[in-house]
């Protein structure tokens, strides 16, 4: 899922879906210039139990931001926010979305 991007810096980012017994979740920026900043993931998996809250931040350098994965057990929606950002704090792509499964 692609996100809304805001800065020109940013050529693309979101988050893929990976299905299987488990949900996988991964963040992802392709960056047009390379600049420092931070991605901001939370994702709250609901179903008929209850819901649960996954938050990650991960800082990235010049442009090479850290690979990284939620494993999350399937639920019947969930609700994903993606917010990256500069180094001066300016939000530069930024994502809500709820996912029904």
């Amino acid at each position: 899922m692609d996100a809304t991007i805001s800065d020109a810096r940013v050529a693309r980012c979101g988050i893929h879906i990976s299905h299987g017994k488990m949900l996988k979740l991964t963040p992802f920026v392709e960056f047009a210039q390379a600049f420092d900043g931070v991605i901001t993931v939370e994702v709250t998996n609901r179903s008929s139990a209850g819901s649960n809250t996954t938050h990650q931040e991960n800082a990235f350098k010049a442009g090479h931001a850290p690979q990284s994965h939620i494993w999350i057990d399937r639920g019947s929606s969930l609700l994903m926010a993606m917010d990256v950002k500069d180094d001066r704090g300016k939000t530069v792509c930024d994502m809500r979305e709820t996912v029904v499964l």
